[in-house]
């Protein structure tokens, strides 16, 4: 009795191994007679005496309700005997159409039937087992002729890669250089000196050098440095004209789109506007209750009880300083508590940036709604 599937596979790989040592030692009997070659003695002794594992059918495995084991691994090692014989089989075949094959050549010797042979693995790749036509099936690399991307190593498949890559992103970079035909002054003023030197060129020439007294010694020289002075001239002019097409360009583009009636068409202009009008509806809405309910300190301490409410509050943009236009409800002296409210406008920008987190709380400044109206 089996007491555990432990002890049921160890008995199942003893049994295969003591298989394996009788057709090892079946192979070396046949192949020390020399009539067969030892690949060809270890097929044989495999393919007469296949691994059989002896299990009895009624053998049950512990921890098992109803599973009977023997018929199953008797049904599993008849399979793999059958694979085995049609993969013996497959190889003689493969070998008799080989030898066929060298045959049908007619008239050539055993070096040339031998050639006619398909390649070994280690051949074709570089890296089989074996010289026999059927070791090219251990190649892990590629099994073609001529191997090909997929067939590289890790290494070399990651350098290609890269390669690919750059060459890809330089052929996008060229593909863009022509495609906009950007100018290169310095190529332009090399062109058009070297174009003024061939015109001022003499087309026929002196029939006689000029004598040699006439020139200074460090003509060639002088005439270097005026070719090079003449080139940087001309190419800080096409700069500057450069410099002022950009301009121009860049003052249309920045142009905003024109408003149509009330409504703002630049989505530029909408969206400061939006973030102005999010910005005001969020400040008002806190502010009535820090000046009024919030903190006892600056209604009574700073603004001495004084009733003061939010009208309206303007601003040039969200970022801008926010001006708080207020009126004042009680009978409290106007210039005091304006001076009072412009003192306590630091700390109240303090309790709105800490309430609101608005990443960055625009300046406050407060300004009398009656007195600005009467001003106006």
């Amino acid at each position: 009795m089996v007491r555990s599937r432990r002890d049921f596979w160890q008995k199942l790989n003893e049994q295969y191994l003591s298989s394996e040592l009788a057709h090892i030692g079946r192979a070396c009997e046949e192949a020390a007679k020399g009539n067969v070659t030892p690949k060809q003695a270890w097929k044989n002794a495999t393919s007469a005496a296949p691994f059989d594992p002896k299990i009895p059918g009624s053998l049950k495995l512990r921890g098992s309700k109803s599973t009977v084991a023997g018929p199953i691994m008797a049904r599993n090692a008849q399979k793999a005997a059958k694979l085995q014989a049609e993969k013996v089989l497959l190889d003689e075949e493969h070998e008799r159409l080989l030898s066929r094959r060298g045959m049908t050549e007619g008239g050539r010797n055993t070096a040339v039937a031998e050639t006619t042979r398909e390649p070994s693995g280690e051949q074709q790749f570089g890296n089989g087992r074996g010289n026999e036509p059927g070791d090219r099936l251990w190649s892990y690399e590629s099994r073609r002729h001529e191997p090909r991307y997929q067939d590289l190593l890790h290494e070399d498949a990651r350098r290609l890669q890269e390669l690919c890559h750059r060459k890809r992103m330089m052929d996008r970079k060229l593909k863009w250089l022509k495609e906009n035909n950007l100018p290169d002054p310095a190529k332009v003023a090399k062109y058009m000196t070297r174009v003024k030197k061939s015109q001022e060129r003499d087309p026929g020439g002196e029939m006689y050098p000029p004598p040699f007294q006439t020139e200074s010694p460090n003509v060639k020289k002088e005439t270097k440095m005026l070719s090079q002075a003449e080139r940087d001239t001309l190419e800080s002019r096409l700069r500057s004209k450069i410099r002022e097409e950009k301009k121009l360009n860049v003052r249309l583009l920045r142009q905003s789109e024109p408003a149509v009636g009330e409504v703002i068409t630049d989505p530029i202009a909408r969206h400061r506007a939006m973030r102005k009008l999010r910005t005001r509806s969020i400040i008002s809405e806190h502010l009535d209750g820090i000046l009024t309910s919030n903190s006892a300190q600056i209604m009574w301490s700073m603004l001495d009880g004084a009733s003061v409410s939010v009208a309206k509050i303007h601003s040039e943009g969200p970022r801008g300083t926010h001006r708080i236009f207020y009126n004042l409800n009680s009978d409290h002296d106007p210039e005091e508590v304006h001076r009072k409210l412009n003192i306590l406008a630091p700390k109240i920008r303090s309790l709105l940036a800490v309430k609101l987190n608005l990443g960055r709380t625009p300046p406050l400044k407060c300004v009398n709604d009656k007195t600005s109206i009467a001003w106006n």
